[in-house]
């Protein structure tokens, strides 16, 4: 830190200008503006050289490895098509809620948006109501898709779109978990309606 003398000056020469009182005052004038404009300077270069900020991601580097992975991927929806994919192949088994003893339909999307941190409920008539409608034309990745009139009459299956006119769902004993065309003729004539979960 810079000390400036302070103590009183006296009267050196009087018959000299630069030795008045005025004179001295004008050289201390001159010294301390100097010095200002040295600790300016000082401060501009701490600031320049101080580290940048932590960026967003940075600061989420504690965060629990699945609301870290939602975030990187984007949204729920995203993120429960990406879980859904691990179970392909996986068998279909009536009643069914993990993968070690296999899936339904509505035991496979229960366990989904579980595993991805929005739980919702086991039931598929229960399911049929959460979240949002969404009109078949404007579905996108993760919407749940219910179908009508499969195995029995009225609402009797679900699964969850996953982009591209498809979706994927526990189907059947003889297929287990798989990717399906809304397209084909079969689904598209047992279309019933969607869901989005948020």
């Amino acid at each position: 830190m810079i000390k400036i003398n302070e103590s009183t000056e006296t009267l050196q020469n009087p018959g000299s200008g630069l030795g008045t009182p005025v004179a001295q005052w004008a050289q201390r004038s001159t010294r301390v503006a100097s010095l200002a404009a040295v600790a300016l300077a000082a401060a501009v270069l701490i600031l320049v050289a101080s580290p940048r900020p932590a960026a967003a991601s940075e600061l989420n580097a504690g965060s629990s490895p699945a609301v870290t992975a939602q975030a990187v991927i984007g949204d729920l929806g995203t993120y429960a098509v990406s879980i859904a994919k691990r179970y392909l192949g996986y068998r279909y088994t009536y009643g069914g809620t993990s993968p070690s003893t296999g899936f339904d339909c509505s035991g496979f999307t229960y366990y989904v948006f579980r595993k991805a941190g929005h739980p919702i409920s086991r039931s598929l008539s229960t399911q049929r109501w959460s979240g949002t409608a969404v009109s078949r034309s404007s579905l996108r990745p993760g919407d749940l898709v219910f179908f009508k009139n499969t195995y029995r009459t009225g609402l009797s299956h679900v699964g969850i779109y996953i982009g591209s006119g498809k979706f994927i769902n526990a189907q059947s004993e003889r297929v287990g978990v798989a990717i399906a065309s809304l397209g084909s003729t079969y689904w598209s004539s047992h279309y019933l309606t969607a869901r989005r979960i948020r």
